[in-house]
């Protein structure tokens, strides 16, 4: 693995990506994080989490960062419990990538080049030197719940009860909120 500091920000940078494929950008860590183009992929939902074991041995064998996102969800079948609630948009629970060339930053304007491939610092300097395309607008109509109002003030009265009787100590109360847009 070989490494080379760049001045650059990797804010500007993170806005010029264009067809570039797995990009995950941790910016609330550090040093920061910007991986793009995965060198392997892991999906998963439901029964198929035991391979992710696997995924981040082999990775880590290999020196390669791994970033992305784990649902909620996913805690069904990490910890073998009976799903109640319905899946019905159908998401992925895992979706993890590792990569062989990457980015760290400590700085906005300072970018440490992780890379396998000598061609990476290059393609870096490409990216940067791209032209940022003005932004598009989108259409949206505003958020509404999914349940009634009479529905939302029988399950927090459910719950108001429940830490009364001492049931729960905690609960985060969610529901859905829906909304239509023209964006990608």
């Amino acid at each position: 693995m070989q490494t080379k500091t760049v001045r650059a920000n990797i804010f500007e940078l993170f806005k010029r990506l264009g067809d570039e494929q797995g990009v995950c950008l941790l910016a609330g860590t550090r040093p920061g994080l910007l991986g793009f183009n995965p060198a392997e992929t892991f999906t998963a939902a439901g029964a198929e989490i035991k391979d992710l074991r696997a995924f981040v041995k082999r990775s880590a064998r290999l020196g390669r960062p791994v970033a992305g996102s784990i649902s909620y969800d996913a805690a069904y079948a990490l910890h073998n419990l009976r799903q109640k609630a319905r899946n019905d948009l159908r998401l992925t629970d895992i979706c993890l990538h590792a990569y062989d060339n990457f980015l760290t930053f400590s700085t906005e304007r300072s970018i440490c080049l992780h890379f396998k491939d000598p061609t990476y610092p290059e393609l870096i300097r490409h990216i940067i030197n791209r032209s940022q395309s003005s932004p598009r607008t989108y259409r949206s109509t505003n958020f509404h719940p999914v349940i009634t109002e009479a529905q939302y003030t029988r399950a927090y009265n459910a719950i108001r009860d429940y830490l009364y009787n001492g049931d729960l100590y905690q609960i985060n109360f969610s529901h859905r909120l829906e909304a239509e847009t023209d964006m990608p």
